[in-house]
């Protein structure tokens, strides 16, 4: 299960892009102050994954396409998680870039 923020206009907007390139991709506001900071993936052995990981397991587990499914597996490499941290420090910037609605908070 694929846990966001559903309060982010680019949260929610990330997360149709996301489902764009999976197939059935199981996915659920978050709660609490936790999914303010993280996206989060849950696997079937009830694994946490945050962040860029829970993104790599998204792609991995329900990717379209098996380049899609390696696509994930790059994205997990330790070199992404400052990214996902700089998107998620401006997410409220990039919300009305990509025409998403301001984070409500």
């Amino acid at each position: 299960m694929f846990f966001y923020d559903s309060d982010c206009g680019f949260c929610v907007w990330s997360l149709g892009h996301l489902q764009a390139l999976t197939t059935d991709l199981p996915a659920s506001p978050g709660k609490g102050l936790y999914i303010q900071r993280n996206a989060y993936f849950v696997d079937s052995d009830n694994r946490v994954y945050l962040g860029h990981k829970a993104i790599s397991q998204a792609l991995r587990h329900y990717g379209r396409t098996s380049l899609i499914r390696i696509g994930g597996l790059v994205l997990g490499l330790p070199i992404f998680a400052p990214i996902y941290r700089i998107i998620v420090w401006n997410r409220h910037r990039l919300g009305p870039l990509v025409g998403a609605d301001t984070c409500a908070l």
